[in-house]
């Protein structure tokens, strides 16, 4: 799963996952991934499929994004900006 990372969250099976497993994912250090964005927009994705249950995993989930290592612009016009995270005070520190 962690070397198909880009493949495996466009699946359902990822969409589906619960939060302790997409936490255990994410924050794995086997994790082979061309760029850590890739890892922002699978958390997206992911509490955008059950939105309303599952915003408020939003800060725990954003805890395993090495946000150092995204691109600054990235960070300005993609981060800063998503709804997700500018809705949750928790994100927003």
């Amino acid at each position: 799963t962690e070397q198909h990372f880009a493949d495996v969250v466009l699946s359902e099976e990822f969409l589906n996952l619960g939060i302790e497993q997409v936490c255990s994912l994410i924050s794995s250090d086997k994790l082979t991934i061309s760029s850590e964005e890739k890892v922002f927009e699978a958390v997206i994705a992911w509490v955008n499929h059950d939105k309303d249950v599952r915003q408020e995993f939003m800060a725990r989930l954003m805890e395993h994004v090495r946000l150092p290592l995204l691109p600054r612009e990235y960070l300005v016009q993609r981060v800063e900006e998503e709804a997700l995270v500018k809705n949750s005070s928790a994100c927003k520190d």
